[in-house]
């Protein structure tokens, strides 16, 4: 907002084209849809058959934050404000093809698998994350064999009822620390506890979660905290029978 019209104009004009040459590279094959304001729609597998698309999808994930880390001095240096972005990324099916009136039409994809992937992306401002997926991306194809992945919660985002269990990428596995693995097991273990009910227990395993989270990042973890706030609450009032580790969203913006 503090920006001249036309610096905006020459920062976006950068960023959207750095984006689509991570987007469009020839190991990627990715397809930049559209852009919405200062957002992008991208797509793999689609219109041309990309193998591995969920693993590459997330790789170029990383290599988009990697640029604009690698920016952030020029930017600095000519008065630009610093560009962070969030991401959220799903597999489903989808229809695919010309979208629009007979007169105006757009190459672009419907199905509620899209919806689902910009609730990620806006879920990244609750829980302080760059990068959430679903858990359908999750189980796709070399995912967890080339990514460090841990799960944040379970949730329905607004207008759904069915959770979907979502998780932040903390990076490549081959770039991960030993301090960073022990951090998945950990989570892992306090969701083990959570689905057990054990919420006592949980509420000190998240704790330990926090802590170790701080050490290594040097800032709160707002998804093992906001975690262990509601196990405490659910130690004091159970949640019924039918309750399965699902937190039902009423927020659409965070």
């Amino acid at each position: 907002e503090k920006m001249e019209p036309q610096n905006l104009l020459i920062l976006l004009s950068e960023y959207f084209d750095a984006m689509q040459q991570i987007i469009g590279a020839h190991e990627s094959r990715g397809t930049l849809l559209e852009f919405i304001g200062d957002a992008l729609l991208v797509v793999w597998n689609a219109p041309q058959d990309v193998p591995l698309h969920a693993s590459i999808c997330i790789e170029q994930s990383i290599k988009m934050h990697e640029y604009l880390h690698s920016a952030e001095q020029s930017w600095t240096e000519r008065g630009y404000p610093l560009v962070k972005i969030r991401i959220g990324i799903n597999t489903c099916k989808v229809f695919v093809g010309n979208l629009g009136s007979p007169v105006r039409m757009k190459y672009g994809v419907l199905g509620d698998g899209v919806n689902l992937a910009s609730r990620l992306e806006e879920l990244n401002k609750r829980y302080n994350t760059k990068i959430l997926m679903s858990d359908a991306t999750f189980e796709v194809g070399r995912v967890q064999e080339l990514f460090t992945l841990r799960q944040l919660d379970q949730v329905a985002v607004k207008g759904k009822q069915e959770g979907t269990k979502i998780y932040e990428c903390l990076g490549r596995r081959d770039d991960t620390t030993d301090d960073e693995k022990l951090l998945v097991r950990k989570m892992s273990q306090s969701f083990h506890l959570y689905y057990e009910r054990k919420f006592a227990e949980a509420v000190i395993s998240f704790q330990s979660v926090q802590r170790l989270f701080h050490e290594i990042r040097g800032y709160e973890d707002a998804a093992a905290k906001l975690l262990s706030e509601r196990c405490a609450r659910y130690v004091e009032n159970a949640p019924g029978e039918e309750w399965n580790g699902t937190e039902v969203l009423v927020q659409k913006h965070f």
